[in-house]
């Protein structure tokens, strides 16, 4: 049942109501004084199946807290600036397990990145929160500003059934809020795979001047995927110096140019990449467009009509 670790590890990194406070995993003891009372998950954990107890709750926000609840993963969540962790732990009588961990972003775009790197790989999407996928006793998904994962011991045949009602409840108590990341709609919806888009808030394809990026798989004429990508910046200025470390970084065979658009002049690089073959990228305005795979045309698209 376990979920792979995202394949772009590289890339990895409203507001909750205050709720009441609770024991702390295996301690017995209530949270410490300065959490009671502000045990801000708390505000949407659901309730306990029929005949099991719980929730203890425990709430980390510094990075030492939260390693020690998830220790081994909590890089990809510092990524997207991770506000923090409520942990809820539940008991069945026959000693079974259920944990149910609230992960608090600063936007909805952070909750969106968080979740879009973990649906990477699955056949489906469920329709919990925002979005969600469900692989047997185990659910993730996210809604506003929050990023939600359900997981149940499966050493019984309701697993999956107990995860999808704990992830329910939790979705109904969390508060809506609209996804916020405008350059989201501006990759073409047409003959993109399914469940590919991914929002990268940092470091992405392991550059550290390339942010703030949302990316998607196509499929060629040949069957072969690529890739589109935008990487939005503040001001033009911004995205000219990204790209001049981007001419700078890319490795040889490399070339230059710029293509005349309606907004002015779209300078360019093509560069050889190990695994994604030809790249090119487009300066257009605040934004950096690429292609993988040999896709210049495809990423010129995009690129012309931003430069509008």
């Amino acid at each position: 049942m376990k979920w792979a670790t995202p394949a772009l590890a590289a890339m990895l990194a409203g507001a909750l109501l205050a709720g009441c406070g609770g024991a702390a995993p295996g301690t017995g003891q209530g949270a410490p004084a300065t959490e009671r009372g502000t045990l801000e998950g708390s505000a949407v954990l659901p309730k306990a199946p029929a005949g099991w107890l719980g929730p203890e709750i425990t709430i980390a926000r510094s990075h030492e807290d939260i390693e020690q609840i998830i220790d081994g993963e909590a890089n990809q969540y510092y990524a997207y600036d991770l506000v923090s962790l409520t942990h809820a732990i539940y008991h069945a009588p026959s000693d079974r397990q259920a944990v149910v961990d609230v992960y608090r972003m600063p936007s909805t775009a952070d909750a969106f990145g968080v979740y879009s790197l973990w649906r990477e790989g699955a056949t489906a999407v469920a329709p919990i929160g925002d979005e969600g996928v469900q692989s047997d006793g185990e659910v993730r998904f996210y809604k506003g500003s929050l990023f939600i994962r359900v997981l149940v011991d499966e050493s019984a045949a309701d697993a999956g059934r107990i995860a999808r009602d704990l992830a329910e409840q939790v979705a109904r108590l969390a508060p809506p809020q609209p996804l916020s990341l405008p350059h989201l709609g501006r990759l073409p919806a047409a003959d993109r795979l399914p469940n590919t888009l991914v929002y990268i808030k940092r470091n992405f394809r392991s550059q550290e001047f390339l942010t703030n990026a949302v990316a998607a798989k196509y499929r060629r004429g040949d069957g072969r995927p690529y890739q589109l990508f935008i990487c939005a910046y503040p001001s033009a200025e911004e995205a000219a110096k990204a790209f001049s470390r981007l001419v700078e970084a890319a490795p040889h065979p490399k070339s230059t140019g710029a293509t005349q658009a309606a907004g002015g002049v779209a300078k360019w690089v093509t560069y050889a990449d190990e695994f994604d073959g030809e790249v090119t990228v487009f300066q257009a305005g605040s934004d950096l467009v690429g292609a993988t795979a040999g896709q210049k045309q495809e990423a010129w698209a995009i690129a012309e009509k931003l430069g509008q």
